[in-house]
């Protein structure tokens, strides 16, 4: 999850989450099909539950309020998107953690019964395959969405949120507008002139899911060679190692990325070796006479403008203008006391703000790079602190977890479960505790933590290690 945080931190700074929404908001023209379009980008965002809710969140929520619909309709859209598809997808870090956590209970079995003794699969992700079929909440979840969103459906509370919205045309979210906890979008905003391009969203996806599914083959087929079959590989791979350097690779790759685009007066440019080399030199340094003259002619158009309004107004405009009209706002703007100024102080006013002008267009007009190594190492921090609450929130379960093994709770549980409990209803139990662990939690990584170790090893010694029961 960290470095899932960091990278959608990334996109944001690079400005590709805004021009996907742009990109979007193209084709989604009613309440209707906004919907529908952050449930399809929750089922892209598959990787990782909380970097869904960040990326589709902050991604579909301006787009959202214009459509008119509701904070809270666009939370449960999140929500309800992102936790069912992270938990039935085979690479995404939640599938990852779930599938060491079998593991782990796998090998305490095995060194009670015997390796030879198993009648479960000894791999955590073929168990997780298996158990696929078993989870009815996200199949259900993922199948309710697109029905609610065609059918123009809401009950309850919801119903009363999406009328205030739509009956009033409310742009501003509805009530629940400004009480949004948590996670802030201040600080890892794109820079003003960065083009808003949606690939810079996209292509870090495509990368990440490649990277995973090639690794998730690679160290499968390590472990039992390279003739066993696809689904085999997947089952035998390391999935903590392939999410890992997967999620590492693409968050250098979209660094290499952001880093190689060029942008000038808000536009990408091709990275010629005459543009490179104005990239990477310093303002103060600049020798090269093309590169004077050009930052000579910036100058002398703001002098030009500037003169011409203060004089009056002209009756035609260069070309030029059109690219400094953010400069001749500047010079438009002045205190009402101006108008009793002389005609020398009006002209030294002005050269003082063309010089301060020119300054600032000179700066602009020079090359740089989409996102620099030091706005890349912000983001980076920047996803991680979103992430970090979750962190310890985990870590805390992992602990409890732990503790609990420790003083004796998970043989406290089997010898409930083994004495006075049929196999046939522990899928009905487990699911009412863990039910009852996630309201006190909050968490589900957290209730897996907790909850693994206490009833995996009492299932299999109940149910005599029938796998559907397991």
């Amino acid at each position: 999850p960290p470095i899932h945080g960091i990278q959608v931190g990334m996109m944001q700074k690079s400005g590709g989450m805004i021009g996907f929404t742009t990109w979007i908001g193209k084709y989604a023209v009613s309440p209707r099909a906004g919907q529908l379009a952050t449930f399809a980008i929750g089922l892209i965002v598959f990787f990782d539950d909380y970097a869904n809710t960040l990326l589709a969140g902050q991604t579909m929520r301006p787009l959202a309020d214009l459509l008119f619909i509701s904070r809270e309709k666009l939370a449960f859209l999140v929500d309800a998107t992102a936790a069912p598809v992270a938990s039935i997808s085979p690479i995404s870090s939640w599938v990852g953690f779930e599938v060491s956590l079998i593991e782990t209970e796998i090998k305490r079995i095995e060194s009670i019964v015997g390796e030879e003794n198993l009648t479960i699969e000894d791999s955590g992700l073929a168990v997780f395959f298996e158990s696929i079929k078993y989870r009815y909440y996200p199949w259900f979840m993922l199948f309710l969405m697109p029905l609610l969103i065609l059918t123009k459906r809401d009950f309850g509370p919801m119903l009363i949120a999406e009328r205030k919205t739509q009956v009033y045309e409310r742009t501003d979210g509805g009530d629940s507008a400004g009480r949004e906890g948590g996670v802030s979008d201040g600080g890892n905003e794109p820079c003003e002139d960065t083009p808003k391009k949606a690939w810079n969203m996209l292509i870090p996806i495509v990368l990440l899911v490649f990277f995973i599914f090639y690794l998730l083959v690679a160290t499968g087929a390590e472990a039992i060679g390279h003739d066993a079959d696809f689904i085999k590989k997947i089952e035998a791979s390391d999935s903590y190692s392939a999410l890992l350097w997967g999620t590492m690779a693409t968050a250098l790759l979209s660094l290499i990325l952001y880093l190689i685009q060029i942008v000038q007066y808000g536009e990408l440019v091709i990275p010629t070796w005459s543009v490179m080399k104005l990239c990477f030199t310093k303002e103060e340094k600049l020798d090269d006479a093309e590169t004077k003259a050009f930052k000579e002619n910036d100058i002398a158009n703001v002098e030009n403008n500037a003169k011409t309004k203060m004089e009056g107004p002209s009756e035609s405009r260069s070309a030029e203008e059109g690219l400094l009209d953010n400069v001749e706002e500047a010079v438009d703007a002045k205190p009402s006391s101006v108008a009793d100024f002389s005609e020398g102080d009006k002209e030294g006013e002005a050269t003082d703000k063309v010089n301060d002008a020119g300054t600032e267009v000179a700066k602009s007009s020079k090359p740089r790079s989409l996102m620099s190594i030091h706005e890349s190492v912000e983001s980076f921090l920047f996803g991680m602190g979103r992430i970090f609450p979750a962190l310890i929130v985990l870590t805390l379960a992992w602990a409890s977890g732990a503790l609990m093994t420790t003083v004796g709770a998970d043989r406290l549980f089997s010898k409930w479960i083994t004495e006075g409990v049929a196999a046939s209803i522990l899928p009905t139990l487990s699911f009412i505790i863990s039910l009852l662990m996630a309201l006190a939690t909050g968490t589900s990584w957290g209730t897996m933590t907790i909850l693994f170790p206490l009833l995996c090893l009492p299932t299999y010694t109940v149910s005599e290690g029938d796998p559907a029961i397991f």
